[in-house]
């Protein structure tokens, strides 16, 4: 059985199976095929996008937003990130962003701009951090907070060495100085 047959059962098992657990197995799958295909792998994976996209289960969504990040390029890329902004699940929602950030594109401030004041601190951050990578101080507020939270403050702490806001510079200094911070946090720093 080729690649191409593989991702076609997948995709087909996929649709017609109804666990959760099975689905998000059967859509990380298809995930890890994308990492080094060719570009007749990759065709076969862009058709499977949809699919994923489309799934009812959250995490196969989510899954979808990693797979088209990975195997679409240009407008089509960026336009369906963006669409998946306003999927029903923040955890989607996420995922978009962060991929979004990842990709570092001036046209898309406008985007970012509203995630700022997103109710999901996570989200948040993640259009804090892609305004960083443009060298844009809107989100500097956001990152310092992160620098408080354990689970951003190393990602906090890189972004803001990207932006080199002077601002930040007495907030990490104060992050720096304080007890118990794990010293790879702390080299970060």
């Amino acid at each position: 059985m080729t690649t191409v047959d593989e991702i076609e059962a997948l995709r087909l098992r996929l649709k017609a199976e109804t666990r959760a657990s099975i689905c998000t197995e059967l859509a990380d799958a298809m995930l890890s095929l994308a990492m080094g295909a060719d570009d007749q792998t990759t065709g076969a994976l862009v058709l499977s996008v949809p699919t994923l996209l489309q799934h009812s289960v959250p995490e196969v969504r989510c899954i979808g937003v990693a797979l088209a990040a990975t195997v679409l390029s240009g407008e089509t890329q960026t336009d369906l990130l963006i669409r998946s902004l306003s999927d029903q699940n923040e955890r989607v929602q996420l995922e978009a962003a962060g991929r979004l950030a990842d990709m570092a594109r001036p046209g898309l401030r406008a985007v970012f701009a509203p995630l700022l004041s997103h109710a999901d601190f996570r989200i948040q951050f993640e259009a804090a951090r892609g305004m960083a990578l443009l060298k844009h101080s809107a989100g500097i507020e956001v990152l310092i907070a992160g620098l408080d939270r354990s689970d951003f403050r190393f990602r906090a702490a890189g972004a803001l060495a990207v932006l080199s806001d002077p601002a930040a510079i007495a907030p990490l200094e104060r992050c720096f100085a304080k007890w118990l911070i794990p010293h790879f946090d702390r080299t970060q720093i």
